[in-house]
């Protein structure tokens, strides 16, 4: 599978001229890495042997705190010799704002020269670019930093108060990183962690009924310290414990002899009590095959878990494996399809709430929520709290600017659709490498430096602070706006926010109010007041989301048309005449996994075209409509196929001549009715390569 990269400078504005110096030609990239023969240093920020870039006045984790001063840059020369430099620090951030700091001049042998900003920076993630040239190169050296509100660390939220936080893998770290990792979870608003405290099971019982809990007890007093509430994955069958019928490379899942998990869950619980705030029984279950854990034996740990957590404390909160897709239909692949569906049901009551994760785009993310709703509501356990308790985007292949704005979705969506709590995967990258998704995951990167997605997030905890949500002003097909209000610092508050994901310009809606103050607020939350206009204020939203910030307003009440002009619908219209329709399936939008794969499978994150996406031709065929789709990816087999369903309707085609690049695919149905929708899907389900991989594309058909 051939790799891109998506680097944070892809998706920031700057000047023309750092545009320029960031962003390097995929070609490019691809034969730097293949020249090294491994993975980048660090692929969010370049550096070369001459001179390096950094700031002073950060601190540990690369934050400047509002209201500070700004940090002071810092060319170093690396060589023994003097450099004669020429050329400048192009500073820039999200949003337009940068400005250069000229450079020239000569920077003696191992010297360093500082460099004032000299102005006031706004919230959120900044890049300096040193684009520099001598008599003999020209070379680039990078570094970023985050400008936030500095936080305080604060008593855990009150029971029932909704709490956004990060899958936190604390129990990997020196103590000297988990310092540094509960700083930037303080400093992001955070106020829950999910982290295997007390998992695996041998980290606690390293033989039958020989208990050492020091890890547990310290790991939950660092926690409490930062006012940090804890979802704990308690799972991991000890070698002595486990059945050995089963396979043995999968210890995490593998099942344990009766009453063994049951007796560790009470200790657990006893010890602990409501100190935790979700035990959580295993990890993604609907994703294992039936040598490592049976849909029986899944609801038996379930109910083991259960009733020795109860046992242990009654008015512990337990939840069920975070399942990996919002329900079992969505991986048909898989052979045990019913796992998460009869779990759910016959151990219902065996959990305080329903756990889900489902990764990837937000319109994905949204769309399968909504089957979720329903799929609950229609074996009645609608009426069971839910929790989206691990879940996010990649910045490999989506790009920070898309990731940063996937923060305030799906957790405003989350939030607003009554998720209890929400976890947002992961706190820190674990590695640096621009290939593999499973390290584009994190809001800080390995070394501890800050993507657009932590200043986001604290960007959200900061605006909608204390605030509840109040309902969906406007569910459109792309649009959505959510109202939240409440009090702070003495004032009545209400938040609108909105994004428009088919948005090519900002929207604008007027709001008619008597709000005492109102402001626009960006994904940063840094706030522009806004002065009414005939007792009505504006606020603009794109496909990033946008804020509108009233304080003591007794009337809000946005403009009904503003809501919905020009917005388009979720299923575009094709209308097919005697020629044929070709359109391209090639976005994040239309190419995504089904479900979360090993994260040592590297090839788990859609790079762009040659990669499973598709052209696909429509046509009249006499009363048939036959579809060509020409898919490319280097590892589609014979049985992957192509899927045409029309109305709910669904044929599936193989593939006609299967090709090292790509494969052919030629459908043929009955020609739909007026104003039908069809979806057009290719799917890789042979398990040697994208295993679950699916492109798709919805149109609603019309003739003239």
């Amino acid at each position: 599978m051939k790799n891109a990269i998506l680097p944070l400078a892809a998706a920031l504005v700057f000047s023309v001229h750092a545009a320029e110096v960031v962003k390097r030609d995929l070609t490019v990239v691809q034969a730097e890495f293949k020249e090294k023969e491994g993975r980048p240093r660090n692929w969010t920020q370049r550096t070369n042997p001459l001179f390096a870039l950094f700031a002073e006045g950060v601190d540990d984790i690369h934050l400047v705190y509002e209201g500070e001063p700004p940090p002071t840059l810092v060319l170093s020369n690396r060589t023994d010799s003097a450099l004669e430099l020429g050329g400048c620090i192009s500073v820039g951030t999200f949003g337009g704002e940068s400005f250069s700091l000229d450079v020239s001049g000569t920077l003696g042998a191992r010297s360093i020269r500082r460099i004032e900003v000299g102005r006031t920076l706004k919230k959120g993630p900044w890049l300096a670019v040193a684009s520099l040239e001598t008599p003999d190169a020209k070379a680039v050296a990078e570094t970023r930093f985050a400008v936030v509100r500095r936080r305080e660390a604060t008593p855990p939220a009150a029971p029932g108060v909704f709490r956004a936080g990060f899958n936190y893998h604390m129990v990997r770290y020196t103590d000297e990183d988990n310092e540094k990792c509960l700083k930037a979870i303080v400093q992001a608003g955070a106020k829950i962690v999910r982290a295997a405290v007390g998992a695996p099971l041998a980290s606690v019982e390293s033989s039958e009924g020989v208990y050492d809990w020091t890890q547990v007890d310290r790991y939950l007093e660092m926690l409490e310290r930062a006012g940090l509430a804890l979802d704990t994955i308690i799972y991991g069958a000890p070698n002595w414990a486990r059945d050995e019928k089963h396979d043995k490379t999968h210890a995490w899942y593998s099942p344990m002899r009766r009453g063994v998990f049951r007796e560790y869950a009470e200790r657990l619980s006893a010890r602990y009590g409501t100190r935790i705030a979700w035990y959580e029984i295993g990890n993604e279950w609907d994703l294992l095959k039936p040598e490592t854990m049976t849909v029986d034996e899944a609801i038996e740990m379930q109910h083991e878990g259960y009733e020795g957590i109860k046992a242990g404390c009654p008015g512990a909160k337990v939840i069920p494996n975070g399942w990996a897709v919002v329900h079992s239909d969505v991986i048909p692949h898989r052979t045990q399809r019913n796992m998460q569906e009869r779990v759910m049901t016959e151990a219902r009551d065996f959990c305080d709430a329903h756990t889900v994760h489902q990764h990837g785009p937000y319109r994905e993310y949204r769309r399968r929520l909504g089957e979720f709703f329903a799929w609950r509501k229609a074996r009645g356990i609608d009426g069971m709290p839910w929790y989206s308790n691990e879940t996010a985007l990649s910045v490999v292949g989506a790009g920070e600017e898309r990731v940063a704005e996937c923060v305030w979705q799906k957790i405003v969506f989350a939030w607003a659709h009554g998720s209890v709590d929400y976890i947002w995967y992961n706190l820190r990258a674990i590695g640096n490498g621009p290939y593999d998704a499973e390290q584009g995951y994190g809001v800080v990167t390995a070394d501890f430096y800050p993507r657009m997605s932590f200043a986001a997030f604290a960007g959200l905890t900061s605006c909608f602070e204390g605030l509840s949500p109040m309902g969906c002003v406007h569910d459109g097909p792309s649009r959505e706006v959510y109202r939240f209000a409440g009090e702070r610092g003495g004032r009545k508050v209400q938040v609108f926010v909105g994004w428009d994901l088919r948005a090519q310009t900002n929207v604008s809606v007027r709001v008619r109010t008597d709000a005492a103050r109102a402001f626009a607020a960006d994904i940063f939350d840094n706030r522009t007041p806004l002065e009414p206009r005939d007792g009505c204020v504006t606020f603009a939203f794109g496909r990033t989301p946008g804020a509108l910030v009233l304080e003591d307003a007794t009337v809000a009440v946005p403009d009904p048309g503003d809501l919905e002009r020009g917005e388009k619908p979720e299923i575009q219209s094709i209308v097919l005449g005697a020629s044929s329709h070709c359109f391209r399936l090639h976005d994040h939008d239309s190419v995504f996994e089904m479900y979360k794969a090993d994260p040592a499978n590297f090839d788990r994150v859609w790079n762009g075209w040659n990669d499973l996406a598709a052209t696909v031709w429509i046509r009249r065929d006499g009363e048939m409509l036959k579809v060509v789709a020409e898919a490319r990816d280097e590892k589609l087999a014979a049985d992957d196929r192509l899927v045409v369903i029309v109305d709910g309707a669904e044929a599936r085609f193989p593939s006609e001549k299967p090709i090292d690049a790509g494969a052919r695919y030629v459908a043929l149905v009955d020609f739909p009715k007026q104003d039908s929708v069809v979806e057009i899907r290719v799917e890789d389900d042979d398990g040697k390569g994208k295993e679950g991989w699916v492109t798709t594309g919805q149109f609603r058909l019309r003739t003239p």
